[in-house]
Parts: C-alpha cells; sequence; structure tokens
C-alpha cells in the first residue's frame, strides 16, 4: 500500500453526455500511480457558464465567462486535490470505486508525448496485460486548446523522474 504522494496531474476525459467532461488525477506515489475520478462537476460548471456567457454575451461573454469560473474550479479542484492528498493513497483509491492504482513494478514502459496546436500532450503507461491512455490538461485547470505550456510538460517530466523509473520512461 502507497504511504507518500510524490506529486499530481490533472487530466479531462469527454463523457458520452454532450457537455460533460470528467476530471480525473493522477496521483504519483512511492509506489504506484493511483487513477482517481475527481467527477466532472468542475469541468461541466465551466462549460456551462462559457455556454451561458454565449447566450449572454456573443463570444466576449464566452470568453468573459469561462475566466470568471475557471479561476473559482480551480480552487475547488485545487481544494479537492489538498484534502485528498492530506488524507493519503488509502483514502484516495477508497473514495470512488473508478479509482485504482498501477504499481510501478508493474508497469513495463510509460510514455510522455508533448504535444502541440493539434495533438494532446499525453501520459500512456503500459503494462504486460493492459495500455492506459491519458491526454493531459495544464496545471490551471481545463483548457480548451491542447497546448501544455514549457512548465508545465517540465513539471510532468520532473514528477515521473521522482518515482524511480526513469528506466522505462520514454519521451516523444
Amino acid at each position: 500500500m502507497p504511504n507518500q504522494i510524490l506529486g499530481t496531474i490533472h487530466f479531462v476525459v469527454p463523457t458520452s453526455k454532450l457537455v460533460h467532461l470528467s476530471s480525473w488525477m493522477l496521483f504519483f506515489t512511492d509506489s504506484g500511480i493511483i487513477v482517481a475520478d475527481l467527477g466532472g462537476k468542475y469541468v461541466t460548471e465551466t462549460l456551462s457558464a462559457m455556454l451561458a456567457g454565449e447566450l449572454a454575451g456573443g463570444s466576449i461573454g464566452t470568453i468573459g465567462a469561462g475566466y470568471a469560473v475557471s479561476g473559482q474550479i480551480k480552487k475547488q479542484v485545487d481544494e479537492a486535490i489538498a484534502k485528498m492528498s492530506q488524507e493519503g493513497p488509502e483514502f484516495i483509491l477508497n473514495d470512488n470505486k473508478s479509482n485504482f492504482q498501477i504499481a510501478y513494478p508493474d508497469i513495463v514502459r510509460l510514455e510522455l508525448k508533448r504535444g502541440g496546436w493539434i495533438a494532446h500532450t499525453s501520459i500512456t503507461i503500459i503494462t504486460a496485460d493492459k495500455k492506459f491512455s491519458f491526454d493531459l490538461t495544464g496545471t490551471h485547470g481545463p483548457r480548451t486548446k491542447n497546448m501544455i505550456d514549457d512548465s508545465d510538460f517540465a513539471s510532468y517530466l520532473g514528477l515521473i523522474k521522482k518515482t524511480g523509473i526513469n528506466d522505462k520512461l520514454s519521451l516523444r
């Protein structure tokens, strides 16, 4: 069972609902990576506010509403992460039935792929029998564009290197 959280990476997953995304977090611990479902609440609120802004004021309303809500949502996400981190890895694993851990010895390869204007920055974790792919968002919460800035990418790389699985790391 993991004891210490080394760091986190946030990502968003589209769901089957039209304007609903699910917010997830990778918790890197001293023994593995916990994949944790934070729910879709935060991202859905952002999109709803942007839609309301579009209806109220066109493109400027959309941008304004998105920025106004994004700070509040980032705060909510940060508070949820802080609570989970404070409670520890066992709490995170038991918090949601969707949460699971990938132990470092089970990882055959971890690919960190730098995205651009079209492709997302992503992490792919390959074990002997499964492949997990995660499109990443920046540290400022859900983004409307695919770009991850240099400091985000450097922090992802630094965090992965802290785990001690450098021999399994592939950069693309």
